[in-house]
């Protein structure tokens, strides 16, 4: 392809190969007649691929034997919410908003014929038929109507909610670190920094080794 502005090639024209080894070009690798060469490339590796790879051949001693001596420890984890519990673990606001979804809906029905019984009253009551016959048969409905809707228990047992709690198994093996650092006058600046990164180095080991 001869691009726009070339002053040395026309369409159609062959290029020359260049002679073997005498190349011009612009990379930064070593180039070499025999076929051989070093040629430079970069990747990049995420913290964990870092840490796999340096960790790779170390291990924690006897973890083995400690797993096998030791014994199971378990502790107490939140697991939602259960119909039934000891009543140290109720949960208040979780029994009060099941009990309101159970009221409303035991009298939501109720409730409805009560609004238009006593919509019907107001209405005889405005012509002036009061005491008629169909206004007392009202007036008996929307007591009866109140009275149901009063009925519906405010709180009961299928609607309280108990903190359900689970037994977790926990870390077996357990470590401790202690770094010592020698602030004698053979240590210089240049050989705590060294022994500053080996802590970081091993505190990383160790969180990657237990849990």
């Amino acid at each position: 392809m001869v691009h726009p502005g070339n002053r040395e090639f026309s369409t159609g024209d062959r290029v020359p190969r260049p002679e073997s080894g005498g190349g011009g070009g612009s990379g930064s690798g070593d180039a070499s007649d025999s076929g051989e060469g070093l040629d430079e490339f970069v990747f990049e590796l995420t913290r964990e691929e870092f840490l796999n790879f340096f960790f790779d051949d170390l291990a924690l001693p006897d973890l083995v034997k400690k797993q096998l001596a030791a014994t199971p420890e378990t502790r107490k984890v939140r697991a939602g919410y259960s119909t039934a519990g000891n009543p140290s673990n109720l949960h208040v606001v979780r029994s009060f908003r099941s009990a309101i979804g159970r009221r409303l809906a035991m009298s939501a029905g109720p409730r409805e014929k009560l609004a238009k019984a006593e919509a019907e009253l107001e209405a005889l009551q405005l012509e002036g038929e009061g005491d008629s016959p169909i206004a007392l048969l009202l007036i008996e409905e929307i007591s009866a109507l109140k009275a149901r809707i009063a009925a519906v228990p405010f709180i009961d047992t299928f609607d309280l909610r108990y903190a359900n709690r689970v037994d977790q198994p926990q870390p077996i093996s357990k470590a401790v670190m202690f770094c010592l650092m020698d602030v004698s006058g053979s240590m210089d600046q240049a050989r705590k920094d060294i022994a500053k990164r080996f802590f970081m180095l091993l505190h990383l080991f160790l969180k990657r080794s237990y849990e």
